[in-house]
């Protein structure tokens, strides 16, 4: 026999004997726990192996729940009579995977008992029509009554076996799910092994928005079995249920479950649906939800306990990947603080001699311009160095302005400088100037953030000095995996084939400044025409890049 089932030298004396009494086909047993039923041991020509257990719950079945409440031996003389026993036995079989007994034919069924209660079911069958008589039946009840002991504590120390069999394989990806720090690698391999020990056909996580989603989301795109919760979730009231109690539940058929989640049962065709609460040492977190066997049976007490088990392990490590998080999170506020100290200090070294020197150079200069009779070649690259001197004056102080501004809350204080530059270049030039940011910008990186801040003011720059534009439309929205900020305007648009004048020098400085910033950071940007009129500048840049003034 395959190892799921009993192997003990006392069921194999047993079963020999009974061959003495009667002939069969097959015998078996059938282990009963509260109201579950599941094939343990047989003796025959078939055996569903591990992964496919046959199991039910014993109201589904008509024959086992009749020799259950009644306690006494069933005989179906005739598996192709007309008998009441004989169609709903036919029609038991007829709902099993495979239909691994439809050679039966002639069948009897014994209660086994132990203390007033009903552990198990004894059954033997033959191939033959009318095997078996009531003679038949009570000659092998008054044996099994005289080694119903033994039978108790071979089926009781096999049950056992299995369970610790079962729990042992849990055991063995303790250490696995322990060392595993991100999160969401975590729950994949939890919702894989819970997939694996159930022979589930599929396994889904639903977690809480405001345990750990949010820290799911900064180690990448989502897998397809981990879902966030809403109402709008076809589990949704189900999954309410259970958080709310903090247990578990399961549905074999769409009568057991919710009304408003019946037809959804039925529309999926679910077979069998087990929710498991997942709960952090303080409050749930979210649940596992198994769907369906592949082998159409239900999922039983068993699988309820092996998940549980295993939600439990989860949900301590998922404690002590949180805890890890929040002291990367520690380090990292500690190692932002230190750079925001060097930027101050770079700021100001900045203010004290760069910017000394550049005022120093646009003197000599002036003083050039106006000392010397210069030709007009002459003075147009003394105009480009003027230029070249002012705009690497106007750089500078917005280096310097960021440099200062750089706080620890970055992402909030660039958004409120990405403000404030809007208003004071629609009150220093008179255009309609409009930002909009989407309601759901998650939190950008301080690099990403500033280099955002810098092309927004280069192109709006570009747009007073050469669009001839009446309106700008600055616009920033992020994803999971980009942030994106376009700037467009209503004016003249991009001329290319007129030679560049003294004014384009600068222009073009400009946007070579923009492209450097976005490629500088793993990003793409487009400069171009609109459609319609004008120029539109957009800038992406990917959310999952390296820190560029962090370590690697």
């Amino acid at each position: 026999m395959p190892d799921f089932f009993l192997e003990n030298s006392i069921l194999t004396s047993v079963f020999d004997h009974i061959r003495t009494l009667i002939d069969y086909t097959h015998v078996g047993i059938f282990y009963v726990e509260e109201t579950e039923i599941t094939l343990i041991t047989i003796q025959g020509p078939n055996h569903p192996d591990r992964k496919n257990p046959i199991k039910f719950n014993i109201s589904d079945s008509f024959i086992f729940d009749w020799i259950y409440k009644n306690e006494v031996p069933l005989l179906v003389a005739d598996m192709e009579g007309d008998t009441l026993f004989a169609q709903k036995f036919r029609s038991d079989l007829d709902r099993l995977s495979g239909k691994p007994f439809a050679y039966i034919k002639s069948w009897v069924g014994f209660p086994l008992k132990s203390n007033n209660r009903t552990y198990g079911i004894f059954e033997v069958a033959h191939d033959e029509r009318n095997h078996y008589t009531e003679k038949d039946v009570e000659s092998l009840y008054d044996y099994i009554q005289t080694v119903s002991d033994q039978i108790e504590n071979a089926v009781l120390k096999g049950m056992v076996k299995q369970h610790f069999s079962d729990f042992q394989a849990i055991s063995t990806i303790d250490e696995a799910i322990f060392s595993q720090l991100d999160i969401l690698e975590l729950l994949q391999l939890v919702s894989n092994k819970a997939f694996q020990l159930t022979n589930a056909n599929q396994i889904d996580i639903f977690l809480l928005e405001e345990t750990f989603f949010s820290i799911a989301c900064s180690s990448g795109s989502m897998p397809t079995n981990i879902y966030l919760l809403s109402p709008q979730n076809p589990y949704w009231d189900l999954i309410e249920e259970v958080l709310h109690t903090g247990k578990s539940a399961r549905i074999t058929n769409p009568s057991m479950a919710p009304p408003s989640f019946q037809e959804e049962f039925l529309r999926n065709s679910f077979r069998t649906l087990l929710i498991i609460p997942i709960q952090s040492s303080k409050e749930p977190i979210g649940v596992m939800v198994a769907r369906d066997n592949i082998d159409g049976s239900y999922y039983n007490l068993l699988d309820e306990r092996i998940l549980k088990v295993l939600v439990n392990r989860a949900s301590i490590a998922l404690e002590n990947a949180k805890l890890f998080h929040e002291e990367q999170e520690r380090r990292r506020f500690t190692e932002e603080l230190t750079r925001c100290q060097e930027r101050q200090l770079i700021a100001q070294d900045l203010h004290d001699t760069v910017t000394q020197l550049l005022f120093r150079i646009g003197l000599e200069v002036n003083w050039f311009d106006q000392n010397f009779n210069l030709n007009e070649k002459e003075k147009e690259r003394i105009q480009t160095i003027q230029q070249l001197i002012a705009r690497s004056n106007e750089e500078l102080r917005s280096a310097i302005s960021v440099l200062r501004h750089s706080k620890m809350e970055s992402n909030n204080n660039m958004i409120d400088m990405l403000k404030n530059q809007i208003d004071n270049f629609r009150n220093e030039t008179g255009l309609e100037t409009n930002l909009v940011i989407s309601p759901n910008l998650g939190p950008l990186p301080f690099p990403i953030m500033e280099a955002i801040y810098r092309i927004v003011r280069e192109a709006l720059t570009n747009v007073h000095k050469h669009a001839g534009a009446e309106g700008v439309l600055v616009s920033l929205h992020s994803n999971a995996f980009f942030a994106t900020v376009s700037i467009q305007d209503n004016g003249l648009g991009l001329f290319t084939e007129p030679p560049l004048d003294k004014g384009e020098t600068d222009k073009h400085f400009g946007m070579d400044m923009m492209r450097q910033l976005a490629t500088t950071l793993g990003g793409t940007i487009l400069i171009d025409n609109n459609d319609d009129q004008g120029v539109i500048v957009k800038a992406s840049f990917p959310l999952q890049v390296k820190d560029t003034y962090g370590p690697d």
